[in-house]
């Protein structure tokens, strides 16, 4: 053999050393098994989560796991989960059980994101999944009731919203009728000869200046607050929540009262759980 040949061959041997121990390294190894947590599913051979009920999960993967961390993506984190107290959990034998993982959902339906890490293992996997009912619908009607302070209201029927939430309102303007023959579609707020007649878009082009209650906004807009979060709303509106709490609904209205408005609109919600 030539030196060149030589040299050559020590230099594979040496890149193959380099190729395979990353790949060894991606796992825990023990006694040459391979543990590594590779997904998580629904049980029970369900298609969606059901809001309310303990709703089975199974994980799948290689080897065994001593426990998970598992965010569930609704606020709830827990940490060094053990399906089966004193037992690992096993993916590859008839041990099921220590597979099972359990959850009740409560509140918004829609979109979830569960995140789980791995813990004596490899592995940190999410999870995407549905929940019935995927919106709510409501209405919101003006004038607000009498003693209503401020410009926002919020309803005890929906649920509270945490960081992380991806949300879609969609606002109809209602068509309303003041006096016979007279029909506006959206809210009246109360300006002269119906000047300021709007849908939750507001007054096209027009920024807010004081006395209006948020400035820089629209104009006879729909605002959504959650905490300190503000948001333009209008006819479609998505965002991502940064701050949790009621979601309120206010209007940028001129005189900082909504017991002189009239209309509405309908209003249909849809959330998306993001996780970490």
């Amino acid at each position: 053999m030539s030196r060149f040949e030589s040299f050559r061959m020590k230099w594979l041997g040496v890149m193959l050393f380099i190729v395979i121990i990353p790949a060894l390294n991606g796992c825990n190894t023990v006694n040459g098994t391979v543990n590594l947590l590779q997904g998580i599913r629904l049980g029970d051979s369900a298609s969606s989560i059901t809001m309310g009920n303990n709703q089975l999960f199974v994980l799948e993967g290689r080897g065994t796991c001593q426990s998970v961390n598992v965010d569930w993506g609704d606020g709830t984190i827990e940490l060094r989960v053990v399906p089966v107290p004193g037992q690992h959990i096993e993916f590859e034998t008839s041990n099921i059980e220590t597979r099972y993982l359990q959850h009740a959902y409560n509140g918004w339906g829609g979109g979830k994101t569960v995140t789980v890490e791995g813990v004596g293992c490899e592995g940190k996997i999410r999870g995407r999944f549905q929940a019935d009912p995927r919106e709510k619908r409501i209405g919101w009607a003006q004038p607000a009731p009498p003693g209503t302070a401020g410009v926002c209201q919020t309803v005890s029927s929906l649920p509270g919203m945490i960081p992380r939430m991806l949300v879609h309102v969609s606002l109809v303007a209602v068509t309303f009728s003041p006096t016979p023959g007279v029909t506006f579609r959206g809210i009246n707020f109360g300006c002269f000869a119906a000047g300021c007649v709007h849908d939750a878009d507001g007054r096209p082009g027009m920024a807010a200046n004081p006395p209006f209650p948020f400035p820089g906004f629209r104009e006879y807009s729909v605002v959504f607050r959650i905490g300190s979060q503000l948001v333009q709303g209008g006819t479609n509106t998505q965002f991502t929540t940064t701050a949790g709490g009621p979601l309120e609904f206010c209007l940028n209205d001129g005189d900082n009262d909504l017991t002189n408005n009239r209309g509405g609109f309908d209003v249909t919600i849809s959330v998306d759980q993001l996780g970490p």
